[in-house]
């Protein structure tokens, strides 16, 4: 079984730093460049491609019937934006070859 990393973003910053040689403040305004980057552009209805990696794009979710578990009662969610993200061919190569790509 796979254990779970969770980053947060000292840590990827961390990461960065350790990888590129940059001071680790540096690094920090590198990734939050990055995330703010993609976050502002999905959010404009831009597509994101981060060759190699995958994609972001924000879909438009339709109105659906969905169950109030609490109550059992049904009800409409109404519509709403969401992002989707869609891995490349070379994570999922990655992924499949346990990291050993």
């Amino acid at each position: 079984m796979a254990s779970t990393t969770v980053w947060v973003r000292k840590e990827l910053a961390t990461a960065v730093a350790n990888a590129t040689g940059l001071d680790r403040k540096a690094a920090s305004r590198a990734v939050e460049a990055v995330i703010s980057g993609i976050a502002t552009h999905v959010a404009a209805g831009d597509r994101v491609v981060l060759r190699d990696f995958g994609t972001f794009v924000a879909v438009e979710r339709a109105e659906r019937k969905v169950r109030d578990f609490r109550t059992g009662e049904w009800r409409m969610a109404p519509a709403k934006r969401a992002v989707r993200f869609k891995a490349s061919t070379a994570l999922k190569r990655a992924v499949n070859a346990g990291g050993r790509d």
